[in-house]
């Protein structure tokens, strides 16, 4: 993330959110696991400020090693 502050979170079975972590700018979020796995995410991230982020894809992602 470049600027801004996001909020890492899941959701248990009541529909309670618990917040996993805080990230602000040059700080990375996401759930990694998941993103080598290619399957869905365990975590929500939602946006507290206006945020400017940066993505990447697995196979751009594996061209950096």
């Amino acid at each position: 993330m470049v600027d801004g502050c996001v909020r890492t979170f899941i959701s248990d079975l009541n529909g309670i959110e618990h917040t996993i972590m805080f990230s602000i700018e040059n700080w990375w979020c996401g759930d990694l696991q998941r993103f080598i796995n290619q399957t869905n995410a365990a975590y929500s991230i939602q946006a507290l400020e206006n945020t400017v982020v940066f993505a990447i894809n697995k196979n751009d992602w594996k061209k950096s090693d």
